[in-house]
């Protein structure tokens, strides 16, 4: 007797454990804005032991300067040394674009609004900074188990895109 092709695939699915339930564009948990809210507070008083203390052991940070950081410690002194430099001075301001939650892992797009300190020339002010972030739930806490935040070059948004600005056609070869 043979299996029809669909009735092969059918038993092939239900072979495959469950998969944790998938939500996009949720709303976010308490307990990860909660996490959200303490790095947001962190990192306004520029406290560099607060902020690493939110990220899972095996985190990892990528700052805009593409300076990467591994473990709490190396992400602990780079946010120092990033709060003595470059972030000095900076306060900023935390929006939760969306959020994608996936059993205890959950993926974050950020928009980070920073004003004060020493931006770079020409750097528009605010200066606004996006970071996708992935957090864990590890015994009850949400951590930070990847961050990167980056800038788009000259203010432009997604896409390459000046607000309101139409692209212009490539020059003929």
């Amino acid at each position: 007797m043979r299996v029809s092709r669909a009735a092969g695939l059918l038993s092939l699915l239900l072979a495959v454990p469950a998969l944790p339930a998938f939500a996009e564009d949720a709303s976010l948990p308490p307990d990860l804005e909660k996490t959200v809210r303490e790095f947001e507070a962190a990192f306004g008083a520029q406290d560099a032991s607060r902020v690493g203390a939110l990220f899972d052991e095996e985190g990892t940070f990528i700052n805009p300067m593409g300076q990467h950081a591994v473990g709490r410690e190396q992400i602990t002194a780079q946010f120092r040394s990033d709060f003595e430099r470059v972030l000095k001075g900076v306060h900023n301001e935390l929006a939760v674009e969306r959020v994608r939650l996936l059993g205890d892992l959950a993926l974050l797009d950020v928009r980070q609004t920073l004003s004060g300190g020493h931006p770079p020339p020409g750097a528009p002010r605010p200066w606004v900074a996006h970071a996708v972030v992935l957090a864990r739930r590890t015994d009850g806490a949400w951590r930070l188990l990847d961050v990167r935040p980056y800038f788009f070059l000259h203010g432009a948004g997604p896409g390459g895109k000046a607000p309101g600005a139409q692209r212009k056609a490539p020059p003929p070869r």
